[in-house]
Order: C-alpha cells, then sequence, then structure tokens
C-alpha cells in the first residue's frame, strides 16, 4: 500500500495485490462539474485521444515556498480521490482505463514536470516540448491552452498535443481525525492490528482484521504470492502517523505517512465496515 519511489513499482505492486485478493470524498458541485473540461487531443504514433476534462491540483506536501500546481487531462471523469492522490489516479488508469496527462507548474507559471499515463505511453516527457498559454491561472483555478511545438519524439514514441483546458482546483476536504486520534479510532486499530499482522506474515490474524472477501482470498493457491506483496510494501505503524482519516458511511479512507531515512512515503488504505466491525479493504 506504500506509495514512494519509484511510484510505478509500488503501484503494479498493489496492483497485483488487488487482483489477486480480489476486492472491490467528497462530491463536485455542479458548477465545478460542467467548468472541469478540456477540448482537444494528444495523437501518439497516429492514434488520437481525446481529452474531455481537466483538473486542478494545489498540491501543499511540496511545502511553503515549493508549492506546485497540478493540471490533470483525462478522457473520462475522475473522483475527487484521483484528483488529489496519485495512487488513485493510477487506480482509475489500470481498473478504468483512463486515459491522463498530467503535468506540474510552479509559481512562475513554468513546468516542473509532465507525465504520460497513455495507451502506448507511460513516462515522463521533457518539460521544453509544451507552451503552456493561461488565460487564467491561481490556486483556484487553471483555464488556458497547452500545445507542443509539433510532433514530439519521447524514446521510440512520436505524440502531438493541443488541448484548450478550464479546471477549478479540487479542494481536499477536511479529515475527520488526524495522528493519535485517528490510531485510536477503529479504523486507526484495525489498521495498526492489520499492518502488524502483514509484517509477521500472520495469515490467521490478517484473515481477522480484512474483508471477508478478502479474507477469503486468503485461501487461494495465490495467497502466498499476495502475502509476500502486502508484507514487501506494509508501512510500520511505530514510525508512521495517519495524516488525514476521512468517513463516509460505512466506507472510510486514512492518508498514512512513513518516514524511512528522511524519506516520507506515502500510503492509500481503505477501509469498510461490515456489521458493526471495521476492517482494511486491501
Amino acid at each position: 500500500m506504500k506509495l514512494s519511489q519509484p511510484g510505478h513499482v509500488v503501484f503494479m505492486a498493489v496492483s497485483a495485490m488487488m487482483v489477486i485478493l480480489s476486492t472491490s470524498f467528497s462530491s463536485v458541485s455542479a458548477q465545478t462539474a460542467a467548468q472541469n473540461t478540456a477540448q482537444g487531443s494528444i495523437t501518439v504514433d497516429g492514434k488520437k485521444t481525446e481529452f474531455h476534462h481537466a483538473y486542478s491540483y494545489r498540491n501543499p506536501e511540496q511545502g511553503k515556498d515549493k508549492a506546485e500546481t497540478i493540471l490533470i487531462l483525462s478522457d473520462k471523469p475522475l473522483p475527487p480521490d484521483a484528483v488529489i492522490d496519485k495512487l488513485d489516479r493510477l487506480t482509475a488508469r489500470s481498473k478504468d482505463n483512463v486515459q491522463i496527462f498530467e503535468v506540474t507548474f510552479n509559481d512562475a507559471k513554468e513546468i516542473g514536470m509532465a507525465t504520460f499515463r497513455l495507451d502506448g505511453l507511460s513516462t515522463g516527457a521533457f518539460a521544453s516540448s509544451f507552451k503552456p498559454v493561461f488565460e487564467t491561472y491561481s490556486a483556484k483555478a487553471l483555464k488556458g491552452r497547452l500545445t507542443t511545438a509539433g510532433e514530439q519524439k519521447s524514446f521510440g514514441n512520436v505524440y502531438s498535443m493541443d488541448v484548450r483546458f478550464d479546471a477549478i482546483a479540487t479542494v481536499p476536504r477536511a479529515p475527520d481525525a488526524v495522528g493519535k486520534k485517528a490510531w485510536d479510532s477503529a479504523q486507526g486499530k484495525v489498521l495498526a492490528a492489520y499492518l502488524r499482522a502483514v509484517r509477521a506474515g500472520d495469515k490467521t490474524a490478517i484473515k481477522r482484521t480484512v474483508v471477508p472477501d478478502a479474507a477469503q482470498a486468503l485461501e487461494s493457491p495465490d495467497a502466498e504470492r499476495a502475502m509476500k506483496a502486502m508484507k514487501a510494501f506494509a508501512v510500520d505503524p511505530k514510525n508512521a502517523e495517519i495524516e488525514g482519516l476521512f468517513i463516509d458511511g460505512s466506507t472510510a479512507r486514512a492518508k498514512v505517512v512513513e518516514v524511512v531515512q528522511g524519506s516520507k512515503s506515502f500510503s492509500s488504505v481503505k477501509f469498510r465496515r461490515v456489521g458493526d466491525a471495521w476492517f482494511v479493504a486491501p
């Protein structure tokens, strides 16, 4: 469940675990949904992908002096969680085959990073390949046009882009609990028990902490492989903090950060209530 560098390696392991186990914030207003639009396309090796949706997010994790604004273009709509969380975007890409292009800007409106998450092209790109022109640039909204200067090359692929976008910033909702309060919650307690069980390789204990369908899947022939994937990316609850616990009825999500050798590693953990008890939903 841990998201660290390199991110794609972590995601593949998490995706494999989710498939093996066979398990399965807030809503956007009508006005915002109407404005989160894109018109245009990217063509990769002759194949055109139309972008219909545009999203903006101000990333505070870079710090006050290094804050960045992220523009996300996609062919299908993304839920708010996927806009603000890279792991959820990767899940949407894998599960729903959403075609995604991401670009980050600093406060000087310069491109810091551009990333393709497309069929046939999943890599970074040189910032100099793109030309942004803004009508609106603020922490609340991005509107403008993003183009390439003709055809560009990336590791053997040839691509070109011309997209207009109008995006209202997605604002994360305030968490229901953070820190010790989150760990002391029903979700935090089951998460701690789950992580300890996974790190110990204790299948019986894991089954007590996960949703019933995931527990049943641990009896499959692929269970040992699933447990290895889970163990490899399970954070140590002794070194981790819950930066945000979000509860929505019978489901919940926790954002967990672990500091290892001075480097932060983020996890997104989901929960589901079954009866009166909460379980991890890997």
